[in-house]
């Protein structure tokens, strides 16, 4: 074999391998920008602005069942909210705050309101979540409001009457994913003395997240609320900053969940709340 032959495998060979480079890079490139679906990216969007529709949904679970998992769900029907109380007695210690993220114990941003009337304090809440409701207006959002299981702790009046009390509720919002799994709860912790007719004393309040996917971030806690007491009923509403961010997509929505607890001087209580 000639040299000058050589020369020109020499020089076909290199060329067979950069061109085998280029598409190599190219398709690696391709598949770079294919990880971002735009369709996807735009249902997202549109999910986190409130103004998404069903065929949004049905897009985002078809093309990404993974992703789907981690995006809450902004249906009415994935908004539930729950409750659970203990009663004890004087010089009982009772549950203690749930430290984490967030600070949930900390008081500083504590803010008393004054008392409820007795016509006030003749009202209930409804028991339910809604999607969207911002406790700091009357603005009403277009979700719809869902019922919700009911948890109510009414003692019988001779047994309320008895003694002074405490008792605890702890009351939590939760929101599903689009494929049923939950994204967080969102809790409120109230503890209070009651006498049979009146609220007497607050004990330890605070909010905290349980159940919270990777995706998940806690924000501020931006109302901290309760109105005074000794009263017939008395109120504490707290709301709280949740930004949910997802691979490949980044952050894609904020929520400002919160939740009212009223309790009342037999020990009974009742609550809303919203998912922000």
């Amino acid at each position: 074999m000639t040299v000058q032959r050589r020369h020109r495998i020499a020089t076909a060979f290199v060329g067979v391998v950069t061109a085998a480079t280029f598409i190599v890079g190219s398709t690696s490139a391709a598949s770079a920008a294919d990880a971002v679906d735009s369709e996807v990216a735009a249902a997202l969007q549109r999910v986190g602005a409130g103004t998404w529709s069903d065929s949004d949904l049905t897009l985002i679970k078809e093309r990404e069942p993974d992703l789907a998992d981690q995006i809450a769900d902004p249906r009415s029907s994935a908004v539930t909210i729950e409750a659970s109380a203990v009663k004890y007695l004087d010089g009982e210690i009772g549950p203690q705050p749930v430290e984490g993220e967030g600070n949930p114990a900390d008081t500083s941003d504590d803010e008393t309101l004054t008392a409820l009337t007795d016509a006030e304090s003749a009202g209930t809440l409804d028991n339910t979540a809604t999607a969207g409701t911002d406790p700091t207006t009357t603005t009403t959002p277009a979700a719809a409001t869902t019922s919700a299981k009911t948890a109510s702790a009414s003692l019988s009046a001779s047994a309320a009457a008895a003694s002074t009390a405490w008792k605890w509720v702890d009351v939590w919002y939760s929101h599903k994913s689009l494929l049923g799994s939950t994204i967080y709860r969102y809790h409120t912790y109230v503890k209070f003395q009651y006498n049979g007719t009146k609220v007497t004393a607050w004990g330890t309040r605070y909010d905290y997240l349980s159940n919270e996917q990777d995706i998940v971030q806690l924000g501020d806690r931006i109302l901290n609320q309760k109105t005074g007491v000794p009263a017939s009923s008395a109120t504490s509403t707290m709301k709280r900053h949740v930004e949910l961010c997802v691979i490949s997509y980044g952050c894609y929505a904020n929520l400002y969940p919160y939740i009212k607890i009223k309790v009342k001087g037999n020990g009974s209580y009742t609550y809303s709340g919203s998912g922000g």
